[in-house]
């Protein structure tokens, strides 16, 4: 393909070279070797031809595979740099996306140089790789080194149909309906999700054990996952020691069990409401091959005010849309602000850019029961309560019961043993009650109060063993 010759290839060259800095280190090239075109000119072609939603990666295969060849020798880098742009642009990436991909596949493919033997016909070649002496399972396959047709100038029509594709509607009525679960109905396939509850109550701990549970593919809270995921953590809040070592450990788990959980612990990343947090993300996301990605908490992530609208309009242009567009799901762990009854602390853009908002929150004070409420969704969710026993030993919850009754008759149950630890009679009124309450730290509503006060009443009391004596 003679790229050089296409006008609108070159006008985006042009521009590249007025913008963009040259990540490619330079290697001393006597003209580049007829393996080397052959090489460069395959992956042009590969990464040409490749269909929306494998190009970013494919972008990542072939500036690996290419800088390999850079590093021995047979390629210039300027000629691979402004081709690999020019191509990437051509089939819709954007920008910021080729920028951070090209750099972080050159930073490891130029660690891996590829020595071969120049010979011609470039068709007859037979590739001798250097052997590895530390390979990466999941390195990008070799170029295929052979010639294709020279590809005419795209129209300015087809650079629209390709970079602005519409959507076929009757490939879409086609399709399968039903939402796609990771785990329900917490986890939906591509989809933004939130969880966020006041301090204290242990979201943290609740999604570690919940990450843990999807990237080994086990059952958790009486669902089945559909298989083992590659889990991205990106933790700013936890201790390594302290926190998340010993939790995993309370719940029974070891270095061998963890191998899908690949957690970033207090990451240099940029801010996720810039484009470059957003790339070095993804890069993160691609790199380690996870499709799911929980960050903990969103407010540590951003660099703008999370009490400005725009700070979050900003993370769903650059972070949210852009894992979307490569089908990645997003878990946010997040705080409520002061008055809890308003949802999530900060700007109300805050939740108009996810599919589903779970609070979780404590039912009884100790934090050994839970709830897991659904404030708000897109998508059909039919279990919208959920009540969550904390047991210790080991560190696990699980599903007390589901839907408002069960919430209800949790705090029941709860105000109903503490007027039963602190000795007060059957009589006991709602304004003393509250008092004793208030002195706990449990709140409750006052038709709360005034059923547990009932039940409590009505319960049959076994009557005292002397006087059961005494009347025999």
């Amino acid at each position: 393909m003679d790229y050089a010759s296409n006008p609108f290839f070159s006008r985006m060259v042009k521009t590249h070279a007025t913008s963009e800095a040259n990540p490619f280190t330079p290697t001393p090239v006597d003209g580049p070797s007829n393996y080397g075109t052959a090489a460069l000119t395959s992956e042009l072609d590969i990464l040409a031809n490749t269909m929306p939603g494998g190009r970013n990666h494919q972008l990542n295969k072939s500036a690996f595979n290419i800088s390999q060849l850079i590093a021995s020798g047979h390629i210039d880098p300027t000629i691979a740099w402004d081709a690999l742009n020019t191509v990437a642009r051509q089939i819709g990436l954007t920008e910021s996306e080729i920028q951070a991909t090209l750099k972080s596949a050159y930073g490891a493919g130029s660690a891996q140089p590829r020595h071969v033997d120049d010979i011609t016909p470039p068709e007859t070649v037979v590739l001798q790789p250097v052997p590895n002496p530390n390979p990466q399972p999941t390195q990008p396959a070799e170029p295929h080194a052979t010639e294709t047709e020279p590809v005419a100038p795209i129209s300015l029509e087809d650079s629209v149909r390709e970079h602005l594709p519409i959507l076929d509607w009757h490939a879409l009525w086609e399709q399968d309906d039903e939402e796609e679960w990771i785990l329900e109905p917490l986890i939906a396939k591509r989809r933004g999700i939130v969880i966020y509850s006041p301090p204290k109550v242990g979201k943290s701990l609740f999604s570690l054990e919940m990450a843990v549970h999807i990237s080994r593919g086990e059952p958790w809270l009486g669902t089945t996952i559909d298989a083992p995921h590659n889990v991205l953590y990106v933790d700013y809040e936890n201790d390594p020691r302290g926190d998340t070592r010993a939790r995993l450990q309370a719940m029974g788990y070891g270095p061998d069990d963890l191998q899908n959980l690949k957690m970033l612990s207090f990451p240099t990343l940029d801010g996720l409401d810039t484009s470059k947090g957003a790339q070095q993300l993804l890069a993160a996301c691609q790199v380690y091959e996870c499709d799911i990605v929980i960050i903990d908490t969103i407010s540590r992530a951003v660099d703008g005010d999370e009490n400005e609208n725009d700070t979050w309009l900003a993370f769903y242009r650059n972070t949210g849309l852009l894992l979307k567009q490569n089908e990645i799901t997003m878990v946010r762990l997040d705080h409520t602000g002061k008055d809890e009854s308003k949802g999530q602390r900060g700007g109300s853009a805050k939740s108009g850019d996810v599919d589903a908002i779970w609070k979780l929150s404590k039912v009884t004070e100790d934090g050994s029961k839970l709830q897991l409420k659904l404030d708000d969704a897109r998508m059909q969710i039919t279990d919208r309560t959920l009540i969550l026993d904390r047991i210790t030993d080991p560190l696990h919850h699980k599903v007390a019961g589901a839907g408002q009754m069960a919430a209800w008759d949790a705090k029941v149950n709860e105000i109903i043993q503490a007027l039963d630890d602190h000795g007060f009679d059957r009589d006991v009124g709602r304004g003393k009650a509250r008092e004793l309450l208030k002195g706990l730290g449990i709140v409750a509503r006052n038709e709360t109060i005034s059923e547990a006060i009932r039940q409590r009443k009505n319960r049959p009391y076994a009557l005292p063993i002397e006087l059961n004596q005494e009347e025999k």
